[in-house]
């Protein structure tokens, strides 16, 4: 789900293809899983806890590029994508926020290209 840089769309926004090739990569194995590059680019949520208090929230250390670039990624395949959408809809009905349910989204999407076989053939 990757705009082109002239769409009508997204006139306004630069296309997100160059950036998500670059959070990816060519050298898949410098993540060890899914898990890492979400942690890496700030996806990840981080939960700390003392005694009874716990307070989840994003990670504050993090390339802020990389972030917003998933962040930006999930918020536009709402209006591309069914599965994406019924998501959205599943977090706002919890009462979620736009922007929780947003990032919630990233989180999901960020897992799916990492977890294709490197070998795999591109759906058509």
């Amino acid at each position: 789900m990757c705009a082109t840089p002239r769409s009508s769309t997204n006139a306004s926004r630069p296309s997100r293809a160059p950036r998500l090739l670059v959070a990816f990569g060519e050298q898949r194995e410098r993540y060890a899983d899914v898990a890492a590059l979400q942690k890496y680019c700030g996806i990840a949520p981080v939960t700390e806890r003392s005694g009874n208090a716990c307070c989840v929230h994003w990670r504050y250390q993090c390339p802020k590029f990389l972030r917003q670039t998933f962040v930006e990624w999930s918020g536009a395949s709402i209006q591309k994508s069914f599965w994406a959408r019924a998501y959205y809809e599943q977090q706002r009905q919890k009462g979620k926020s736009h922007n929780v349910a947003v990032r919630g989204l990233a989180f999901k999407w960020n897992r799916i290209p990492l977890s294709l076989p490197a070998n795999a053939n591109p759906i058509r």
